[in-house]
């Protein structure tokens, strides 16, 4: 009896782990299908002239068709008959052409099922996107900043960490990965929803770090001046954070220096050799 239960439990998790992998394997047939380049119309003569669902006959002599701008496909007027415009992820993705195409039903239900799910690269796909699209790049602006200003929230008290995390659950990459989008991440940057919603969690962030005690004494001074305001990272605008010590300095007081901080650990290491 106790085998027997054993068993089962095995086969379901074998069964469990085939369908995630067959899953998975679905999800990066219709990333690689939609999402890494523009589909192109092929031409009814590479579909044989026939509809690339049910195989009718279409074309000039047989029967009408209507192209799916999603895969690029050809398709008779009664599979597409509830076909549906659709903003299509590549050509946002690439050229942020953000005009709905005629899109075949099947392909609409592939998409919708990946429509919140982050694997959305701009820095990879696009990185151009951030200097041509200023929607783009402001949404980016946002992101870097919460992303500073959650380093603040995350290392303060348990409560202040949890509530910041309720506030982007569960969208994390918000602040975590700046790059990374969902697809239904875009078309909220399109309506201007993506940015009010950072700007909104942004200000809650900033408010809590300068009127909370242990993360007001976390900001910096800007060594090069005598000025005794604390600045902070998220304050992109007018401060400059080294890459390598993480030091932090007003733009304007650094302008094209090197970083001080890092001068003087090179100096006391060539001390140190010499």
């Amino acid at each position: 009896m106790h085998s027997r239960v054993l068993q089962e439990s095995v086969n379901e998790e074998s069964s469990a782990n085939a369908k995630k992998v067959e899953e998975e394997k679905m999800f990066q047939e219709i990333v690689d299908k939609f999402f890494t380049s523009i589909q192109k119309e092929k031409g009814l003569d590479r579909q044989n002239f026939r509809c690339n669902s049910c195989k009718k006959s279409i074309g000039l002599t047989f029967s009408k068709y209507k192209l799916c701008a999603l895969d690029g496909m050809y398709y008779c007027e009664i599979c597409f008959e509830s076909g549906v415009l659709n903003i299509i992820p590549s050509r946002l993705i690439y050229n942020w052409d953000s005009r709905p195409r005629l899109v075949h039903p099947n392909n609409k239900i592939l998409l919708d099922r990946i429509n919140d799910r982050p694997f959305i690269r701009i820095d990879v796909l696009n990185p151009a996107l951030y200097h041509h699209c200023p929607t783009m790049n402001t949404a980016k602006i946002l992101r870097e900043k919460l992303s500073f200003a959650a380093m603040y929230l995350l290392s303060c008290r348990d409560s202040v960490a949890h509530d910041l995390q309720m506030r982007v659950w569960p969208k994390e990459y918000l602040y975590n990965d700046i790059h990374l989008y969902s697809f239904s991440d875009l078309i909220t940057v399109l309506s201007g929803q993506f940015q009010r919603h950072l700007s909104s969690i942004l200000s809650y962030a900033v408010n809590h770090i300068h009127a909370c005690i242990l993360c007001s004494q976390k900001g910096y001074l800007c060594e090069i001046c005598p000025s005794n305001d604390v600045i902070y990272p998220f304050e992109i605008e007018t401060t400059f954070r080294c890459n390598i010590c993480f030091s932090l300095y007003h733009k304007k007081c650094i302008g094209e220096m090197s970083c001080p901080k890092c001068i003087r650990k090179e100096f006391y290491a060539n001390c140190q050799t010499n």
